[in-house]
């Protein structure tokens, strides 16, 4: 392979446009007598160094060369700039034959051997006829004039040169050329116009196969769909979202397909007033709304009510940090949520996704109701942060640390989907006079794998499952003590009542609480998080 030539492919196309003449004879001379297969086009722009002048003085000086006793055998004057080239890269070819063969015998027999095989794998063109018009085709740099000539050196094209010595076709060759430029120049734009279309067409793929992903696997959990289809679109019939007459609360409607007050769930949030004292009710319609949702601190009383956890879906895929990546935030004081599935979708459907953080709800304000909802996740799904929450028939799936933080809250009637295993909470309480602490009442636990009940995320991690069923994906230990080893005595891990194949306590940690029933009562309790009846006042 010649340094720097860039041939390497079984066939190449070389556009010889501003390649110097001798530089590009002599590269594609030597990758011929290698075995290279060469196709030359637009010969007729090959450059000469020297003026237009000059070159055709030298080139009329060779045509009056003849063979004075038989003129037939030559020299041929070619005048066509293919074939000019064809003769140049030739007496190269002759020539470094004649480097390594000295001895007059084996330079006649091997040269005219190695030429006829050099010349069938060589083919030089005018112009760029079919079908390496459409061909991909490649310059030499080691040959090109804008590398090889100085600046301010005089130069003139081998085309130019041959149509002042004879050759007839150089206007033809313009011409057809010219056409060949337009025809591409239509094609290049069409092609851009389709890549384009092929760009959104994979985009609105893309998402729609996330959607469809999101509707099965959300509504394997609870059933069959409820989703009706009319022309594509998601669509649900009903006026449940009017409002009535005496209603505490001020209605808000969003639907994605611009037939409500906002087309998105965070829109409508931000039209509510900061610091306001009056209930909110957004009611949002059924469908997959591809969108961060934050409720921030200065906007209390929001009641979110969707057409059903099935129905109503806010997706999001965001894992750069815990922080950061709540597909939902609630940050605000007095909150209710029904209805509704908030999904992060990053390990949810990439599974070839690195696994991270990507928390799919971050509950922070006190006083807040979750009915009927749906969070959906594998590592760190459910943020608990901090404040009193109520969760009440909910479904959570993940894998690892999927309900964590340091949340005071009550999880009554709640399904708990265990993705491949791992740890099902990482409760964060600091102080034994801390209050918070995570209750399950009668949840159902089940899933694939093998996962722990639970890790300290924190010295004095409180966690009580309270007459829940446990499928056969418990490990028999039951709990881990992750970094608080030795501190043990510390946490209060207990189980009461609880039933099923999972539940068989004989294997659990020497470490796990024995509680006092009135202890037991105390914590399961709607007293534990309801002392100042909050729950019964809201309008619900």
């Amino acid at each position: 392979m010649v340094s720097g030539s860039g041939i390497c492919a079984k066939r190449v196309v070389v556009d010889a446009r501003h390649h110097m003449l001798g530089r590009l004879a002599s590269i594609i001379a030597k990758e011929l007598l290698n075995g290279q297969k060469v196709v030359v086009v637009r010969c007729e722009e090959i450059c000469i160094s020297g003026g237009l002048v000059r070159q055709k003085m030298k080139y009329m000086r060779f045509l009056r060369k003849r063979m004075n006793t038989k003129p037939s055998h030559g020299p041929i004057h070619f005048r066509a700039p293919a074939k000019i080239l064809w003769r140049t890269i030739r007496g190269i070819k002759i020539y470094l034959y004649d480097l390594v063969f000295s001895a007059y015998l084996l330079y006649n027999m091997f040269a005219d051997q190695a030429w006829r095989g050099c010349s069938a794998r060589l083919k030089v063109y005018e112009g760029i006829p079919p079908p390496y018009d459409k061909m991909k085709r490649m310059v030499i740099p080691d040959a090109l004039k804008v590398l090889r000539l100085q600046a301010g050196h005089k130069y003139c094209l081998l085309g130019r040169l041959s149509s002042e010595v004879g050759w007839n076709h150089y206007e033809t060759i313009k011409e057809l050329e010219r056409k060949r430029k337009e025809r591409a120049q239509v094609a290049y734009e069409r092609k851009k116009q389709l890549t384009k279309l092929r760009v959104k067409a994979e985009k609105v793929a893309e998402e729609k196969l996330d959607v469809a992903s999101v509707v099965f696997l959300v509504c394997c959990i609870g059933g069959s769909s409820h989703f009706e289809h009319a022309n594509g679109k998601l669509y649900v019939s009903g006026r449940w979202y009017r409002k009535n007459k005496g209603s505490p609360y001020v209605p808000i409607l969003v639907d994605r397909l611009g037939y409500g007050n906002f087309s998105t769930v965070q829109s409508a949030i931000d039209s509510i007033p900061s610091n306001n004292q009056q209930w909110f009710c957004i009611y949002v319609k059924a469908g997959i709304y591809r969108e961060k949702v934050k409720i921030p601190y200065d906007k209390p009383y929001i009641i979110l009510k969707g057409e059903g956890k099935r129905r109503t879906l806010i997706v999001w895929g965001d894992h750069y940090s815990t922080s950061q990546s709540p597909t939902f935030m609630s940050l605000a004081d007095n909150v209710i949520v029904r209805s509704i599935s908030f999904v992060n979708t990053y390990n949810f459907l990439h599974s070839y996704n690195r696994m991270a953080p990507a928390v799919a709800a971050m509950i922070s304000g006190d006083k807040s109701a979750f009915y009927r909802c749906n969070f959906v996740g594998v590592q760190d799904t459910l943020w608990d942060d901090q404040g009193r929450h109520y969760f009440k028939a909910c479904t959570i799936q993940g894998a690892v640390d999927f309900i964590f933080g340091s949340g005071q809250s009550i999880y009554e009637g709640c399904t708990i989907k265990v993705l491949g295993g791992g740890f099902i909470t990482a409760q964060g309480r600091d102080s034994p006079n801390d209050s918070n602490g995570f209750v399950f009442k009668g949840c159902n636990i089940f899933g694939t794998g093998l996962t722990y009940l639970g890790r300290p995320w924190r010295g004095y991690s409180r966690v009580i499952f309270f007459k829940c069923y446990f499928a056969n994906v418990i490990q028999p230990t039951g709990w881990n003590s992750w970094n608080y080893v030795g501190q043990e005595n510390q946490i209060t891990y207990a189980e009461y009542g609880c039933y099923g194949p999972g539940a068989d306590s004989r294997q659990r940690v020497n470490w796990m609480k024995k509680l006092s029933l009135q202890a037991i009562n105390e914590l399961t309790s709607m007293s534990f998080i309801n002392s100042e009846n909050w729950i019964q006042r809201q309008p619900i």
